[in-house]
């Protein structure tokens, strides 16, 4: 007896086919890896009937997600050219709209072009994941605005063990743009998500990924195919003391922002902040405004010799009581479906083991960092502080480490490193179910590391 087909909320049946293609379509997966049909059919073929091509406009360019979150005005323009060709090629007529829609996105290139896409993903929990990103693979001096392979390798490993992060205090190690929080935190029931990093535009965006996906799921629009639910509680900070401005005294101070889901009163002059003596920093593309009440479309993170300033706009009212606080301190916590998060600056070079130990954390998880050996050191370091084990006769946490090998030097040297430091590892298999999509001819690794008995 042949299975019942799905259907859809709208009362359509459910289209297998359809679905795989709008899923990587969200995720802006290369249109050179795309799976354009189930296994068994032809991949390699974006013909469809004139009914699948008007449904498949509504499930990817004109998806309500992407029209609030689009995918790069490029990759919108190839993903349409080659399903407009390959059915030109094969015969197949193709609807008006889908023209129409074409054309329009061709004259939109004639308009600037927006540093920044998002990326959306659908997770086995049926929650979804939105990412604001950059659109170059280097902006502001770094590649952290990206999210690279070994991070969907570990969010993908991480969701199939989900038992090693339920209830547990889990630190990030350079989390880029937020993807491996976001899912284990969604996923995998941790009480509380510690995401951390350095460059302050990282971190700003970083920043905007949490609060974008609280949001939605507040709206009930977190959800590709139905809605789910989110609740944002606002928390005080138990790091750095009272909530004063006082606190900023160099570029290197992180910045907290409380969010609450209850409407906010105008705070007037307590969100001006002024910063008398700019200095520039090229390297990483910042600068200062006279006056940092300005409300503006986007949020931004500012930096200048004297003050970090957090600015925020229209669309982040709820976000109150901006404070700051020094470096390697958490920023504000928040609840998301009874999962804690934080996020901090954490310097590598700087933190000591004693800060790091006050976080208290159960696992430590990193991906996408042993791509430099002068980074390898300071990695090793950091995690020698993070898992030697506190006082009191409590064991140390346990790390899981996910690499893309591009060089094989530079690994046998983080390898070689993880050894003389005392570092236990321990290869582990990778996910056996396909959650992301992304090049898996790479060669990736996931190593479970533990401080050994000699250091203990």
């Amino acid at each position: 007896m042949a299975a019942t087909p799905a259907v859809a909320d709208d009362g359509r049946e459910e289209r297998p086919t359809l679905r795989l293609v709008q899923a990587q379509f969200m995720a802006m997966v290369p249109l050179r890896f795309f799976r354009w049909k189930l296994d068994g059919e032809d991949k390699g073929k974006a013909v469809f009937e004139l009914e699948d091509q008007q449904e498949l406009l509504q499930m990817t360019v004109h998806h309500p997600l992407i029209m609030r979150y689009p995918t790069s005005l490029s990759y919108r323009q190839a993903f349409l050219k080659h399903i407009i060709q390959q059915c030109e090629d094969a015969g197949q007529e193709v609807c008006d709209e889908l023209y129409e829609v074409y054309t329009s996105l061709l004259v939109s290139t004639l308009e600037p072009t927006s540093p920044c896409c998002y990326k959306t993903y659908t997770l086995p929990c049926g929650k979804t994941v939105v990412l604001r990103e950059a659109t170059q693979i280097i902006s502001h001096g770094t590649t952290g605005l990206r999210t690279w392979e070994a991070g969907l390798c570990l969010a993908e490993w991480a969701v199939e063990h989900s038992a090693l992060f339920e209830q547990k205090t889990v630190l990030e190690l350079g989390s880029g743009m937020g993807l491996t929080g976001l899912v284990i935190s969604s996923c995998c029931s941790p009480a509380h998500y510690i995401y951390s990093d350095c460059h302050p535009n990282v971190l700003a965006n970083l920043w905007e990924n949490l609060v974008l996906n609280c949001k939605l799921r507040e709206e009930g629009g977190g959800s590709v195919n139905g809605k789910q639910g989110c609740t944002a509680v606002k928390q005080k900070s138990t790091h750095g003391g009272a909530y004063h401005s006082e606190h900023a005294r160099n570029n290197t101070e992180a910045v907290v922002v409380n969010y609450s889901t209850d409407p906010v009163e105008d705070k007037g002059d307590e969100r001006e902040q002024t910063c008398n003596r700019c200095q520039h920093n090229s390297d990483t593309n910042l600068s200062c405004q006279e006056n940092a009440s300005e409300v503006l479309p986007e949020t931004e993170l500012q930096s200048c010799t004297n003050t970090a300033v957090f600015r925020f706009g229209k669309s982040d009212a709820n976000m109150e009581n901006v404070s700051w606080y020094t470096g390697n301190h958490p920023w504000e916590t928040r609840l998301v479906q009874g999962s804690k998060m934080s996020v901090m600056c954490l310097d590598w070079a700087s933190v000591t083991q004693e800060e790091l130990q006050s976080l208290a954390p159960d696992v430590i998880i990193a991906s996408d960092v042993v791509f430099d050996n002068e980074l390898v050191e300071y990695f090793v370091s950091l995690l020698l502080k993070a898992m030697h084990p506190p006082p009191g006769g409590r064991s140390g946490p346990v790390a899981y480490v996910a690499s893309t090998i591009r060089n094989q030097d530079t690994y046998d040297f983080y390898v070689r490193k993880l050894e003389e430091a005392g570092i236990c590892s321990e290869d582990l298999s990778l996910g056996s179910t396909a959650v992301f999509f992304y090049d898996r001819q790479q060669t990736m690794k996931i190593h479970k590391l533990w401080i050994s008995d000699e250091i203990r």
